[in-house]
């Protein structure tokens, strides 16, 4: 009995290994779908091999592991990545003991996925055929120590996923660039097969740019290069920011998104010298890599040409929309020692661009700043989701019929270690620009859970509103967020409420109202935020099962001062009425505009006068007390 229950124990914990490979492995194996961007663009091969064992080897915890390519005798020729020192004298041994054994002929004629062999009672050697339809073969190996069966089989899978995307980018890359001491036929025939496949090429076949993983090795390559005396002095990085409005771009799917991205990068690769590089950041920057003895002054060139091409009307979903551009240049050595200090000055100085308004902008020492680095601080807020460094602060929500607390709304804040508390509005728009918001709002959800339910055990039942970004919303992935985070903390639905801008239903995608109707099912109430300044009609709103407006604080600041903000205020609590939903206030700064919502007949209130955005043990302090009576 106890070997059964041992043997139970064992599967739930490999279980429970495997959910969280699972997240890991997915993100890792998603993310590598950049370097299909790559396709048309003469970097260095060498780094998509590195990157392939890179990812891999944050799926599996190999001692050691390297990519090989073959030529037509089965005989290596490029020996890719080891992630430990020495062995790599070792690697060969093993792989010319396994070509030798015949194992990778075998493999390769049998299109076996993978062989594992083992060395001895604790190692294991992992074999994977790298191929493609035509020039482009070779092997992953990698040596493994432990239980092989304890990798589950989801992660040998997106493994392979790596290597066949790995692969087939090799062979519609300029390959021959890395094979110039390899086997002079499979040399010729690489050359000739790739000329072929450009032949085939229309002439207005829109060109596809590598992602930023790609373009960041890339400059880090190149500054190695510079340090070492092997590359020309200077490498200059810029930073391409198409300021879109939020609106334009709120509304666009995903197909016209990539067609933006492929004119604005069409534009640019045009102006970029051939022998440099450029690249797509994120759905509204591009970037560039240039080296020479004058890179600077070459980029500063480049980067005039960019600003007037960019100039010209982009055709966005039939309509011709003309965007502001900002650029900042950071240029090694002069701006920086190392890839991070480039990559941060570039992003410094790209803001600074942004917020003057000059276009353009090199790196300065004396630039004006926030203080704050973009780029390191993404970093630090991807890594401070697993540091417990995000809380929420709140502020009451006060019913004026009869007056009393129905529930509070929520702010996200970041406890940095360093530079304090940091509100949502400034760390939320760097998860959305570093491309990990969904999981940024899954934990804010999770941590709403948590926080009703540590107040109900201390006996306060508080309902809990926050709002959700626009773009996650837009994937109608919320009613599954929202009930892992329900399940786990056992809470009742109701007291989680999710608030969006009235923006986010203008031209809202058929999957995110969909959503609309599985969270009101789930039993979570949705609010409209900041209504009364965008281009909404509540008569457009009448079918969703909204149970709440809140009138944007922009208009309820100064309604006892201006008459016609206090007329808006007026008609928005009556046509919210006559269309069954309830109404509330943000912005009350005085008893004087929260008499006034009174008389008006608004629902609820909240603002600075009845309590300022505060953390949870101030709130349930003010509500032991009874301030608000």
């Amino acid at each position: 009995m106890n070997d059964r229950i041992q043997e139970l124990q064992s599967k739930v914990e490999l279980l429970e290994e495997a959910g969280l490979d699972l997240c890991q492995a997915v993100d890792l194996a998603s993310g590598f779908m950049d370097f299909q961007r790559g396709l048309g663009d003469a970097l260095d091969s060498g780094l998509i091999l590195d990157e392939a064992c890179s990812r891999i080897g944050r799926l599996i915890s190999f001692q050691g592991m390297a990519i090989y390519l073959v030529n037509e005798e089965d005989s290596d020729f490029y020996f890719a990545f080891t992630d430990r020192a020495g062995l790599e004298k070792r690697f060969n041994q093993e792989v010319d003991r396994l070509i030798e054994r015949g194992i990778f002929n075998s493999a390769i004629r049998r299109k076996k996925k993978i062989s594992s062999l083992s060395l001895n009672g604790h190692e294991h050697v992992v074999l994977q055929v790298l191929s493609t339809t035509s020039r482009i073969r070779g092997m992953f190996a990698g040596i493994i120590r432990g239980n092989i069966s304890r990798v589950p089989d989801v992660i040998w899978s997106l493994q392979t996923i790596i290597l066949s995307l790995t692969a087939h980018t090799l062979e519609s890359t300029e390959l021959y660039a890395i094979l110039k001491d390899a086997d002079q036929s499979l040399k010729r025939a690489v050359v000739e097969g790739t000329a072929k496949s450009v032949l085939h090429l229309a002439p207005d076949f829109p060109i596809q740019l590598p992602g930023r993983d790609m373009i960041i090795k890339k400059l880090g390559r190149d500054i190695s290069l510079s340090r070492e005396g092997l590359h020309p002095k200077q490498v200059a990085f810029m930073i391409i920011h198409l300021d879109m409005p939020g609106e334009v771009k709120r509304n666009l799917d995903d197909e016209a998104l990539h067609n933006f991205l492929l004119q604005a990068g069409h534009r640019l690769r045009a102006l970029v010298p051939e022998n440099d590089s450029a690249a797509i950041l994120g759905d509204d920057e591009l970037g560039a890599v240039i080296t020479g003895s004058e890179a600077g002054e070459r980029a500063r060139k480049t980067a005039a040409g960019i600003l007037e091409t960019m100039s010209e009307p982009f055709e966005i979903n039939g309509q011709h929309l003309v965007l502001d551009v900002s650029i900042g240049i950071a240029v090694y050595p002069d701006h920086g020692k190392n890839l991070g200090q480039i990559l941060s000055n570039a992003d410094l100085a790209m803001y600074a661009s942004r917020r003057s308004k000059t276009g353009l902008i090199f790196y300065d020492p004396n630039l004006v700043s926030s203080g704050i680095s973009h780029v390191s601080l993404r970093a630090e807020l991807k890594k401070s989701l697993d540091q417990d460094q995000l809380t929420f602060y709140f502020q009451p929500e006060l019913t004026l019929f009869p007056e009393g607390v129905s529930g509070v709304e929520a702010f996200p804040r970041w406890i940095h270690p360093v530079r304090g508390i940091i509100p949502g509005r400034d760390f939320m728009p760097l998860a959305e620009h570093g491309g990990f918001i969904r999981e940024l709002t899954s934990r804010l959800i999770f941590l709403a859970a948590a926080q009703v339910r540590e107040w109900q055990k201390m006996g306060a039942a508080l309902k809990i509103g926050f709002n959700v970004p626009v773009t996650v919303f837009q994937e109608g992935r919320l009613p599954g967020m929202l009930r892992e985070a329900i399940d786990k903390h056992r809470i009742d639905p109701h007291f989680l409420g999710i608030e969006l801008p009235e923006s986010a239903f203008g031209n809202a995608s058929r999957k995110a109202l969909n959503s609309v109707y599985a969270i009101h099912e789930l039993g979570v109430s949705m609010c409209i935020d900041d209504f009364g300044t965008g281009c909404s009609s509540l008569a457009g709103l009448k079918d969703l099962p909204v149970q709440m407006l809140k009138i944007d604080p922009s208009l309820v600041r100064n309604m006892d001062q201006d008459p016609g903000d206090a007329g808006i205020v007026s008609s928005i609590i009556s046509l919210g009425h006559n269309l069954g939903l309830r109404v509330g206030a943000k912005g009350v700064r005085s008893r004087q505009v929260q008499e006034s919502l009174k008389d008006l007949g608004c629902d609820v209130a909240q603002g600075a006068h009845i309590m300022s955005i505060s953390p949870p043990r101030d709130v349930i302090r003010w509500l032991m007390q009874g301030n608000w009576i």
